[in-house]
């Protein structure tokens, strides 16, 4: 009948140059029970943030979400609270608020050579190879891809570090630099998709007065217009062709209506998604 207590924390309550992307671990007396949301706050700067709380035994690991890169000098405090209990319902016997302070940043942003063009930015690529320079002696690493990548600087500065992308997802890729004196730049944020998969069509449908054209993904909206096209009997029907959502294209005849009778929609290979991919393969159908 005994209350779990705290045994300790990582990093240690009042510990000053924690890193920007914290997972806070407090170690109890006795293995804990999946925790209430009611049982504990993170907030960062004196304010509640959306956090999560994940148990490992006698652990409980707490980390923000989503994990963005704190600014330096930020304090981060934790309450633990009664609620929190052991495996068969004992409270904490000894709530308490832990609290830490993010490292202060001596060290300059890197300037990046090979920054992605666009955010997102799409590519047919499975891996993406930062370049730049920052200070010396300077070890700089790419989080947020299919594995955390690092490298260090040369003697004049110079970087050059290849991060592996996750396929088919937005990787969100945070990229910092760490001198031998643990100071850490400001973070810099990218976003790429790693996209080699062909679009195609999924369906078209007729409504009488226009022709909708559903693609599996997002396509490029410049290569959609000489892509359609409607012909009728007596030759091709006059209209314009734009897109209606992402992964959407419209046909909508210069008429008022389209034209009696049979219709044949054709799409092209020139269609191509975000990442350059031409469409899988031509697609037709009659009306």
């Amino acid at each position: 009948n005994i209350g779990p207590s705290v045994v300790s924390s990582e990093p240690m309550n009042g510990a000053r140059g924690i890193g920007p992307q914290p997972t806070i671990t407090v170690s109890f007396s006795e293995a804990m029970a999946e925790p209430s949301a009611d049982a504990w706050q993170l907030a960062i700067g004196g304010n509640e943030v959306p956090a999560s709380a994940t148990v490992s035994g006698e652990k409980i690991h707490f980390q923000p979400e989503p994990d963005a890169p704190l600014d330096a000098e930020t304090e981060v405090t934790l309450q633990l609270d009664a609620g929190l209990t052991d495996v068969v319902g004992n409270s904490l016997v000894d709530p308490q608020s832990l609290s830490f302070t993010t490292a202060a940043s001596e060290l300059e942003e890197p300037t990046i050579h090979s920054e992605p063009p666009t955010s997102p930015f799409y590519v047919c690529a499975s891996s993406w190879t930062f370049s730049g320079t920052t200070a010396t002696r300077t070890k700089v690493r790419v989080e947020g891809g299919a594995t955390t990548a690092e490298g260090w600087t040369d003697g004049e500065g110079n970087f050059s570090v290849k991060v592996s992308l996750v396929p088919n997802r937005l990787n969100r890729l945070i990229l910092t630099a760490e001198d031998w004196d643990r100071n850490i730049s400001s973070p810099l944020v990218y976003e790429i998709v790693g996209d080699c998969e062909p679009p195609r069509v999924v369906s078209a449908e007729s409504t009488g007065e226009e022709i909708v054209v559903h693609f599996s993904e997002p396509v490029a909206a410049a290569t959609v217009a000489s892509a359609i096209t409607v012909s009728a009997a007596d030759g091709p029907v006059a209209g314009v062709i734009g897109l209606t959502g992402e992964a959407e294209a419209t046909f909508t005849p210069a008429a008022a209506t389209l034209p009696a009778g049979g219709l044949l929609l054709a799409v092209s290979q020139e269609v191509t998604d975000l990442a350059g991919n031409a469409l899988v393969y031509p697609y037709s159908e009659l009306f």
